[in-house]
C-alpha cells in the first residue's frame, strides 16, 4: 500500500472528522490524566505546555504488552527497534533516538547503550513491564528540567506502589498470579504479586520469570536456507526473572519514606543460522553460537516531606544506587586454509551509577499573581567498564592461533562521568487562572575522568592517550497555557535541549591492522545542543478530548560517531573519528483524541496520527532515522465489568524519503502496510480476567522503518526483518 501521493491529505482530513465529531459532543469535565514527569510535580496533561505521553498499567495489562516494544504499539511519533540476540533498542522519538533519550526507572537513569563491533551490542532491554504502573514519555527536549541526554525527550518508568493494592476501602493483605503466552515469540510468563500493610507502614513484593524463544519473522518454519538470504529468524531461547521489593513507610500526613530494591536478570543463547557458511578474508564460519546474560540491579531511598511551615510546601530527596551488565559470548567453528578452527569472543559493558536528588516546592502569591516555583540539585556519579576478551585455537591440535589484534583490550578507557546540576522552574498563574507561564532554567556541569591502564594501551597501540573532558551548559524553557474556557486551550512552549559528548567518542580507540584502519579520539568535541518550538491546541469535553500539535525541532553540532576522516599517508591506514555535524532541523505535526458515544453506552473510539519530515541542513538529505507517516483508528467496547474487546487499525506509509548517500546502491524503502489487531477482555468474577489478542489479522508481510534503515534495496537478508504474521495473546490474572 503506497499512500506518498495523498497521505498530508489524508492525516489533515483524519483531524477534521474527528475534530468534527469531539465538537458534536456535550462539553463537560473530563477525568483527566496526571503526569508527575513533565513538570517534576503532579499535574493534569491539559496544564502542561508540551506533549506527554502516559500508559497506564491497565492499559499494558488490556494490551498484552509484554516489552517497550509493544508498549508504543499504538503511539505514532514513537518508536522502538531492534531485538534478536542483543534485545531491543531505546525509545526514538520525534526522529531522535538512542542515549538522545534520557530513560530512568523511579528517578534512576538506565545504563548507556554502547556497541562496538559485530560482538558487542548493550542496549537499554533491562525493563520488565509487568512491574510497573505508568509509563510517561516527554515528546521533545527537556534537559531544562533533565538535564543531558534529554536532548529528544525522556521516558519514566515508574513501578507499582503498595497502595496500588492497599488504597482505601480495601483489605490489609493482596495477592495475586498471573500467567500468559504468546504466539510470535512462543513465550510464557508468569507474575505473582504479595503487598501487605496498614496506615503506616506498606511492603511488596513482585515477582515475574519469563521463557521463549526467538520472535517469528512473517516466513513460516523451513523457509529459506541458512546463510545470509534466510528469511527466518535465527534461532533464540530466553529467560528473564525481576523481583522487584518495595516498603513505603507513613508516619503522619508529612512525612513518606519509600525505599526500593530491584533486580533484573536476563539469560539468552542464540544460533546464528544466517550467519552460516560465509566467508570474510578468506576465513570460512560455519557455524556462530552465542551465550548471554544481562543483568541490573538498583537500590534506592527517598523521603517526601509535606510542610506545614512558611518556607516550604513540598520536599523531597533521593539517593540511589544501580549496577548494571552486558555479557556477551560468541563461540564460532571456521576453516581458514583449510584448517577448522574454533574462535570465542567474550565482550563485557557495565556501568554503575550513584546519585542523589533534592528538589523543594513552594506555592505563594504576588497579588493577583500564582506562583508554583519547584528548584533542586541533581548530582550522578557513573561508572563505565568494558573489555573485549577471547582467542582462536586449532580445532585439531588445541594450538593457539595468532590474532591480528591485541587481546585483552578496551575500545574505550574506563572512565568515571561526573555530572552535577542546578535547576528553577516557576508555574506563574496570571488573568484569574486563565494563563499560565512556565519558565525555567538548569545549569549542568559535566566531567570526564579516563582510566589508563596497561590493558588500553597494549590493546590500542599508537593511539593518542586519554584526556580528561569537561564541560557546562544552560538550558532554558518557557511555556504557556491559555484556557479559552473549560474545552478549549492553546499552549505553546519554547524549550532546549543538550548533550554531553559521549565517553566512547571522546576516548575512542581501536586499530585493526588487518582490516587496514583505526579510529581516533576527540577530546575536542563540542556538546549537541537543541532548540524545539511547539503549539498545540486541546479540547477537553465529558465524553471526549483531542489535541493537534506542530513542532519545529532544531539540533545542532550533532556528534557523528566513527566519521570517516580519509587515508593517513603515513601509516596507510582508513582513519575514524567522531566529529559534529552541522544543523538538523525536524518538523512535524501530531494528533490524538478519544470519544465515547452517547447514543451507545459502552462505545469509545480513539484515532491518532504523526507525520515528521527531517533535513540536514549541511547536505539538504532526509534524517533516515525520522519514521514515516503513520495513523492508528481503534474501536472499543464495553459491557459493564464483564467484558470488553478493541479493533485497532494501524495505517504506515511507505518510506520515501531517504538519504542514499552512503548506500553503494540504494536503500530499502519499506513499503506502505495496514494491519489490524483485535483484543479483549472478560471478568468471570471480582477476583479472576483474562485478556486475549489477536495481532496482525489479515496476516499481512510488513516491516517496520527501524528495523531495515540503513539496508540497501538489493539485501538478501531484508525478509528476516519481516515482523510476525498472524500471532496471538493471551493472559489470566486471579486475585486472591
Amino acid at each position: 500500500m503506497n499512500f506518498a501521493a495523498g497521505r498530508r491529505g489524508a492525516l489533515f482530513s483524519a483531524i477534521a472528522c474527528t475534530f468534527a465529531v469531539n465538537t458534536a459532543i456535550a462539553a463537560d469535565n473530563a477525568m483527566e490524566t496526571i503526569t508527575v514527569t513533565a513538570a517534576r510535580v503532579e499535574r493534569s496533561l491539559s496544564e502542561i505546555a508540551g506533549t506527554v505521553t502516559v500508559i497506564s498499567a491497565a492499559t499494558i495489562e488490556e494490551n498484552l504488552n509484554r516489552d517497550i516494544r509493544d508498549l508504543i504499539r499504538y503511539e505514532p511519533g514513537i518508536s522502538v527497534s531492534g531485538g534478536g540476540r542483543f534485545g531491543l533498542n531505546g525509545f526514538t522519538i520525534r526522529g531522535v533516538g538512542g542515549d538522545r533519550v534520557l530513560t530512568q526507572v523511579d528517578g534512576t537513569p538506565t545504563s548507556d547503550e554502547f556497541s562496538f563491533g559485530p560482538f558487542l551490542s548493550a542496549r537499554r532491554d533491562f525493563v520488565d513491564v509487568d512491574a510497573l504502573k505508568t509509563v510517561e514519555i516527554i515528546r521533545g527536549p527537556a534537559s531544562s528540567l533533565y538535564g543531558s541526554d534529554a536532548l529528544g525527550g525522556v521516558v519514566s518508568f515508574m513501578t507499582k506502589d503498595p497502595a496500588d493494592y492497599l488504597g482505601a476501602g480495601k483489605k490489609p493483605l493482596y495477592a495475586s498470579i498471573k500467567g500468559g503466552y504468546t504466539s510470535e515469540d512462543n513465550s510464557y510468563v508468569t507474575s505473582a504479586t504479595l503487598a501487605a500493610g496498614n496506615d503506616i507502614i506498606q511492603g511488596m513484593l513482585l515477582a515475574t520469570y519469563r521463557e521463549g524463544d526467538q520472535t517469528e519473522t512473517f516466513f513460516d518454519s523451513g523457509a529459506g536456507d541458512n546463510g545470509p538470504s534466510r528469511a527466518e529468524a535465527d534461532l533464540f531461547d530466553f529467560t528473564s526473572q525481576n523481583l522487584l521489593a518495595k516498603v513505603v513507610i507513613t508516619p503522619n500526613d508529612e512525612h513518606r519514606i519509600r525505599l526500593i530494591a530491584e533486580t533484573f536478570v536476563g539469560d539468552s543463547v542464540s544460533n546464528a543460522l544466517s550467519g552460516a557458511n560465509t566467508s570474510t578474508r578468506g576465513v570460512l564460519t560455519t557455524v556462530s553460537l552465542a551465550d548471554d546474560t544481562r543483568d541490573r540491579r538498583r537500590l534506592s531511598l527517598s523521603h517526601e516531606y509535606k510542610a506545614s511551615d512558611a518556607l516550604i510546601d513540598r520536599a523531597f530527596a533521593q539517593v540511589f544506587h544501580q549496577e548494571s551488565e552486558s555479557r556477551q559470548i560468541t563461540n564460532q567453528q571456521q576453516v581458514s586454509r583449510g584448517a577448522p578452527r574454533n574462535r570465542v569472543r567474550e565482550s563485557i559493558f557495565s556501568q554503575s551509577i550513584t546519585g542523589f536528588e533534592l528538589q523543594f516546592d513552594k506555592s505563594f502569591d504576588v497579588g493577583t499573581t500564582g506562583h508554583y516555583l519547584v528548584f533542586g540539585f541533581d548530582y550522578e556519579l557513573t561508572e563505565s567498564f568494558n573489555l573485549r576478551d577471547g582467542g582462536t585455537t586449532d580445532a585439531i591440535t588445541g594450538a593457539m592461533v595468532r590474532e591480528f589484534t591485541p587481546l585483552p583490550t578496551r575500545g574505550f578507557p574506563n572512565s568515571e562521568t561526573e555530572e552535577t546540576s542546578f535547576y528553577i522552574q516557576d508555574e506563574i498563574s496570571l488573568l484569574a487562572g486563565k494563563l499560565t507561564l512556565t519558565p525555567g532554567l538548569r545549569w549542568d556541569r559535566f566531567g570526564l575522568d579516563p582510566e589508563i591502564d596497561s590493558v588500553f594501551l597494549a590493546g590500542n597501540p599508537g593511539t593518542a592517550l586519554p584526556e580528561p573532558f569537561s564541560d557546562d551548559r544552560f538550558t532554558a524553557k518557557i511555556g504557556s497555557v491559555y484556557q479559552f474556557n473549560d474545552t478549549y486551550s492553546l499552549f505553546a512552549q519554547f524549550a532546549q535541549g543538550f548533550r554531553a559528548p559521549p565517553f566512547d567518542d571522546v576516548n575512542v580507540g581501536f586499530t585493526n591492522l588487518l582490516g587496514g584502519y583505526t579510529t581516533l579520539p576527540n577530546a575536542n568535541l563540542e556538546a549537541e545542543t537543541s532548540d524545539s518550538i511547539e503549539v498545540g491546541l486541546r479540547f477537553v469535553a465529558e465524553n471526549a478530548s483531542a489535541s493537534l500539535v506542530v513542532f519545529n525541532n532544531k539540533y545542532d553540532n550533532f556528534i557523528e560517531s566513527l566519521a570517516p576522516q580519509g587515508v593517513n599517508t603515513a601509516t596507510g591506514l582508513i582513519e575514524f573519528q567522531a566529529a559534529n555535524r552541522e544543523e538538523v532541523v525536524i518538523r512535524g505535526i501530531e494528533f490524538k483524541g478519544d470519544w465515547r458515544f452517547t447514543e451507545i453506552e459502552g462505545l469509545s473510539a480513539i484515532a491518532s496520527a504523526a507525520y515528521s519530515r527531517g533535513e540536514d541542513k549541511q547536505t539538504g538529505e532526509p534524517v533516515n532515522t525520522v519514521d514515516p507517516l503513520r495513523m492508528v483508528l481503534g474501536f472499543a467496547y464495553e459491557s459493564g465489568n464483564v467484558w470488553n474487546s478493541q479493533l485497532v487499525l494501524t495505517v504506515v506509509d511507505r518510506q520515501d524519503r531517504i538519504d542514499n548517500t552512503a548506500a553503494v546502491s540504494e536503500f530499502f524503502q519499506a513499503p506502505g502496510y495496514a494491519t489490524i489487531d483485535l483484543l479483549g477482555g472478560y471478568n468471570f468474577t471480582d477476583k479472576a480476567s483474562m485478556n486475549f489478542g489477536i495481532f496482525n489479522l489479515t496476516n499481512r508481510k510488513y516491516w517496520e522503518w527501524g528495523d531495515v534503515v540503513g539496508r540497501e534495496f538489493d539485501d538478501v537478508a531484508l525478509n528476516r526483518f519481516t515482523r510476525p504474521g498472524i500471532n496471538a495473546s493471551m493472559s489470566v490474572r486471579y486475585e486472591f
